[in-house]
């Protein structure tokens, strides 16, 4: 995207370098928390998303994954859900709407757009997230 809107090679490259290394850190955070699995899961997913130079709109159909994983966390507040909901729509129509949305802009890519709210939000609920508490499987009675 940044090439697109004039940026030189190296500059689009430090871009590129800067959003991957933050999207990674965040991923790498959030996976020492002990928040759930699906959370991380979807982490995993849309950093990937966010850190891959090219992305092709039928590419984008694992995001469905993304959000059904989103989904399985309750929310704290209707904030929190309305601002999941959002990413969430925004995240699904990416594969449709991407390819369009390049050839109308001149050929802008709006993918880091539709994910990065999915991204920060699934930040969000990782570090609001109650911890996962592994508790050993109950003993049977010994005779």
């Amino acid at each position: 995207m940044a090439r697109t809107l004039g940026a030189s090679v190296d500059t689009s490259y430090w871009v590129q370098g800067a959003f991957a290394a933050l999207a990674c850190l965040a991923v790498v955070a959030a996976w020492f928390k002990q928040a759930p699995v699906h959370l991380k899961n979807a982490l995993v997913l849309l950093g990937t998303a966010l850190t891959a130079p090219y992305l092709q709109d039928y590419d984008l159909v694992f995001c469905v994954i993304a959000v059904a994983w989103l989904w399985q966390q309750p929310v704290e507040s209707v904030r929190s859900e309305r601002a999941l909901l959002i990413a969430s729509g925004l995240l699904l129509l990416l594969p449709l709407v991407a390819a369009a949305l390049f050839h109308l802009s001149g050929e802008i890519a709006f993918g880091t757009l539709f994910i990065l709210p999915a991204f920060v939000v699934a930040v969000q609920m990782s570090f609001s997230a109650q911890p996962v508490i592994l508790t050993p499987a109950a003993a049977s009675p010994t005779p």
